[in-house]
C-alpha cells in the first residue's frame, strides 16, 4: 500500500485531488490509437455526473514517462466525447502496459485511472464511405466501391446513391489493422459540388470532391498494430445475394449461413423491417411500402453488409 501512494504521488505530481464522486461518474469507454494517424490515442470518455468538466486534459502516464497528451482543444466535457492524445514517447509503448489515464481539470484537480493499456482493437472497427453534395441544386447518380486488402483481395463492396431529396448516403464497413485500397467509381449529374469521404466514428479521415473520375485510397489501418484478420474476418464478397422482384426482398447465403440480423430501411433511415434470417433463401414482402430504394442490412459476428434495392420496380 505504502509503495502504491508514493507512486501515485510520483505520477501525479503534488496535483490537487478532485472530490471522488466526480471521477467516479467519468467512464472511459475506450483507448487505441487513432486507425488512420499512427501518432494519436484515442480517448472515449463519458461525463455521466452534472459537473462540467472544464478545460480537460487527458495524459497517458507510467512510472517515469509521459507516454501521450491531449491539446488543450475544448472549453468543457459533458456526455460523451473523444479525445486526440499527441504520442511523445513511442518507446515507451508495448503491446500491454500498465499505466495511468490522468483527466487534468486546470485548477480544478485530477482524476486517476489506473489500468491495463492495450491500443490495438481486439476486433473490427467501423469505416463509413460517405458521398454527398453542397448546395441547393440536387445532384442523382451511383457510385460503385470495392475495397481491397493488400492489393489483391476484394473483401466488400457497395453502392452509393443520390437521387432527388436523398442529398447524401453511407454505407459500413468493419475492417481489422491492414494494408487496404478502397476503390470508387461511376456517374454523378452535374449539380452542385458532390464530395466523396471516408469516415470513422471519431472524425474524417479523407475528403475530395467528385469530378466523375473514378479513384483509389489506398491506406494503411492501424499501422502500429499487427495484422488482425484472424481477429475478425470481412464478409466475403458477394457472401449474400440481395435482390428484389417487385415488391419481394430476396436474401440468399451463398454459404448457408443462418440466423443472420436482417434490417431495412427507407433512404431517409426509417428502419421498415427487422428480423433474424432462419433459411438459406429468404423472402421478405414489402407491399406495404411505397415503391423506392430501400437500404438491406444484414448483420452477424463477422461484420456487416449493405446492399440497396429498388422495390415496386418493372
Amino acid at each position: 500500500m505504502k509503495k502504491l501512494f508514493y507512486l501515485l504521488l510520483f505520477v501525479l505530481g503534488g496535483l490537487p485531488a478532485v472530490a471522488q464522486d466526480v471521477c467516479d461518474s467519468i467512464a472511459i469507454n475506450k483507448v487505441m490509437y487513432d486507425p488512420f494517424e499512427d501518432s494519436v490515442i484515442i480517448v472515449q470518455a463519458n461525463n455521466y455526473s452534472n459537473t462540467f468538466v472544464s478545460y480537460p486534459i487527458f495524459t497517458i502516464m507510467t512510472p517515469g514517462a509521459t507516454v501521450a497528451q491531449e491539446r488543450l482543444m475544448r472549453y468543457g466535457m459533458m456526455g460523451e466525447s473523444s479525445h486526440m492524445l499527441n504520442i511523445k514517447q513511442v518507446n515507451a509503448i508495448q503491446n500491454n502496459f500498465h499505466g495511468y489515464l490522468l483527466l487534468d481539470r486546470s485548477n480544478a484537480g485530477t482524476c486517476v485511472f489506473e489500468r491495463e493499456f492495450s491500443l490495438c482493437p481486439d476486433t473490427c472497427q467501423m469505416v463509413y464511405p460517405t458521398i454527398g453534395y453542397y448546395g441547393p441544386t440536387s445532384v442523382t447518380g451511383t457510385l460503385d466501391w470495392t475495397l481491397e486488402r493488400n492489393d489483391r483481395d476484394v473483401v466488400a463492396s457497395g453502392q452509393l446513391a443520390l437521387s432527388v431529396g436523398v442529398p447524401s448516403d453511407l454505407d459500413s464497413i468493419c475492417l481489422t489493422p491492414g494494408s487496404y485500397n478502397f476503390k470508387i467509381k461511376g456517374f454523378l449529374t452535374p449539380g452542385e459540388q458532390p464530395f466523396f469521404s471516408l469516415n470513422t466514428r471519431n472524425g474524417q479521415y479523407f475528403h475530395t470532391f467528385y469530378d466523375g473520375n473514378g479513384f483509389s485510397i489506398p491506406f494503411q489501418y492501424f499501422k502500429r498494430c499487427p495484422d488482425a484478420t484472424h481477429i475478425l474476418k470481412i464478409p466475403p464478397l458477394k457472401s449474400f445475394d440481395v435482390y428484389a422482384t417487385g415488391w419481394d426482398v430476396h436474401v440468399v447465403s451463398q454459404s448457408g449461413n443462418r440466423d443472420q440480423q436482417i434490417s431495412i430501411s427507407s433512404t431517409d433511415g426509417r428502419i421498415v423491417y427487422r428480423n433474424t434470417l432462419h433459411a438459406a433463401h429468404n423472402v421478405i414482402p414489402l407491399s406495404h411500402m411505397p415503391a423506392g430504394v430501400y437500404i438491406v442490412r444484414i448483420a452477424s459476428q463477422h461484420g456487416f453488409i449493405n446492399k440497396k434495392v429498388l422495390i415496386g420496380g418493372r
